[in-house]
């Protein structure tokens, strides 16, 4: 099957388990070209896919997608990324750390890279708090498991 941006899905957060998956079945043509197809969207700022063009405004969730699919195939060949973009989005992602007095990271954040803390994330009092999903990602990027345990080394 080929990989196209049509058939990857609107967000950062679909396309990176189907990479990762494709990379821990051997598939490296497809999980490499999902991977440059997802570093592609990165504007400086956020990760511009299509979820982020309906809404106006980047997914925190993106950038601890994007930095576990990079921590998970490191030293891979064709997984290579410029270890300035890598110094970039994790700086977003730990600049976004403003929410509840600076212990969670925003849901989301304007184009700007302000963190949209409640109330002013969009969903309404009460509804919302903070990202759940990209503060344990964020946590879990630090856990040497990653390349021994959970995206072991057979194929580099």
């Amino acid at each position: 099957m080929t990989f196209t941006p049509e058939r990857l899905g609107g967000g950062i957060n679909h396309m990176v388990p189907l990479l990762l998956a494709r990379w821990l079945a051997s598939d490296l043509p497809a999980a490499t070209s999902v991977f440059k197809h997802v570093a592609s969207l990165w504007n400086g700022t956020g990760f511009l896919d299509g979820a982020a063009l309906q809404s106006q405004r980047f997914s925190t969730r993106d950038l601890t997608y994007f930095l576990w699919a990079a921590r998970a195939t490191a030293g891979v060949k064709g997984f290579e990324t410029q270890p300035s973009m890598l110094a970039a989005v994790e700086a977003r992602l730990w600049a976004l750390q403003a929410c509840e007095g600076g212990t969670a990271v925003a849901v989301s954040y304007s184009g700007e890279g302000e963190a949209l803390c409640p109330p002013r994330d969009g969903w309404g009092a009460g509804e919302q708090l903070v990202s759940i999903e990209a503060n344990a990602m964020a946590l879990s990027l630090a856990d040497p498991r990653m390349t021994t345990v959970w995206f072991p080394r057979k194929l580099g």
